[in-house]
């Protein structure tokens, strides 16, 4: 199997990545699972800018991404398969900072990412700065 990473988003972006940053106080705006393909990455999330869940061929070079290492039993493919094309959830982005409720129906980045890592969605909202803390401090359950 291919090695899986959570692509964290750093790079300056568009005016909706700095209000994240803004909101969240930290330095990621964006997340996906990329999947090691050569010199490039498949990569899977939901993402405003391609209008919800796809998967898409990147480079992610390093004054833009960071690469943290995913260790995941999921079949993020399986998972894929079953969400692709569902709309990005902007009301559960806010969700992250405010208290709204999200459509079950919709994604955002880092509650897709989560799920096709866990298999279960989670509990409540999440950033992907928190995302990131819970992968780097090597977090193995679904309790979020």
């Amino acid at each position: 199997m291919s090695k899986v990473y959570l692509a964290m988003y750093k790079a300056k972006g568009n005016w909706v990545d700095k209000v994240i940053r803004l909101f969240t106080g930290k330095p990621y705006s964006h997340c996906e699972l990329a999947v090691a393909n050569g010199d490039k990455y498949l990569c899977y999330s939901s993402s405003p800018r391609d209008g919800g869940v796809r998967v898409k061929t990147m480079r992610l070079p390093t004054d833009k991404w960071d690469l943290i290492p995913v260790h995941t039993d999921s079949d993020i493919v399986d998972f894929f398969q079953r969400t692709g094309g569902k709309k990005y959830d902007f009301i559960g982005a806010i969700g992250c900072v405010l208290p709204v409720r999200q459509k079950a129906s919709r994604y955002y980045c880092s509650e897709w990412c989560y799920e096709a890592i866990w298999g279960v969605a989670p509990k409540k909202a999440l950033s992907p700065n928190k995302l990131a803390e819970l992968i780097k401090g090597g977090f193995t359950s679904h309790k979020v």
